[in-house]
């Protein structure tokens, strides 16, 4: 139920306090009910902060706008300064690093590109954005934009890979990486921090262990051979994705009897 005594104000838009608990803060302009993102959020905060190894000193407040026009009126305050955002129809949702909190548009009412089920995976790849800036801010004293735009890619990455967006572009996924094999320099792409980044993600985890990943996403420069780690990537992709998918091409071949 929308509480109207706390209310926050908003470009074009006044917000009302719809949820409440001990993580969320959840704000909206309409009473209508968003328990897939609530669930999505608590279900996954406990697990992700303990591997993460961040505890939030303030709750995390989700502005829900009803509209694309009116999301992106007020997305830009709080982005991180010279990030290449372009503000499109794609752009859904984003953390405000001022505040750790986040914006979206209603799964309700998502625009031409989107739909109901990627706006709620979106909220949680902004919840693993809180995070990963959380970590990597307690753990480089002297944060600037430039630095971190050195490992944006690598945020993408480990976003995409635990709201399990990836799903949703497997085939664009498969046919870039078998048009041409990335490097990790191809990652500063937009376009493909979002694609092949999150597969990053997860040949690191399988293959050396998440506390190494985050390790790399606080600092490109620790002791680990990227050169190397392109390398085993690389080799990864073709044995887990590449090798396998013409497998399954070879699999549903009609076959031939002979006469």
């Amino acid at each position: 139920m929308i509480d109207k005594a706390k209310n926050i104000s908003r470009k074009d838009i006044d917000l009302f306090l719809i949820y409440e608990s001990n993580l969320l803060s959840i704000y909206s302009s309409a009473n209508e009910s968003y328990e897939d993102m609530q669930n999505i959020l608590e279900q996954n905060s406990k697990r992700l902060m303990t591997e993460f190894n961040i505890v939030l000193d303030s709750k995390i407040q989700v502005e829900i706008y009803p509209d694309l026009v009116t999301y992106h009126k007020n997305m830009w305050e709080g982005l991180t300064p010279n990030v290449d955002f372009q503000c499109n129809d794609q752009i859904i949702g984003n953390m405000d690093e001022s505040t750790n909190s986040i914006k979206i548009v209603t799964p309700y009412n998502p625009g031409p590109i989107h739909n109901y089920n990627t706006v709620v995976k979106t909220v949680l790849h902004e919840f693993v954005h809180v995070l990963t800036m959380s970590k990597f801010k307690a753990e480089n004293s002297e944060y600037t934009s430039e630095s971190f735009m050195k490992v944006m890619w690598l945020h993408e990455a480990i976003a995409v890979y635990e709201s399990k967006q990836y799903q949703d572009f497997m085939p664009v996924f498969l046919k870039k990486i078998t048009e041409k094999m990335p490097e990790i320099s191809d990652l500063n792409d937009m376009l493909l921090r979002y694609i092949v980044a999150w597969s990053f993600a997860e040949f690191m985890i399988e293959k050396h262990s998440k506390i190494q990943l985050l390790d790399l996403m606080t600092n490109l420069e620790i002791d680990m051979d990227l050169n190397k780690l392109e390398s085993e990537w690389q080799e990864w992709l073709k044995q887990k994705y590449i090798q396998n998918d013409k497998k399954e091409d070879n699999l549903a071949q009609p076959t031939t009897l002979e006469k």
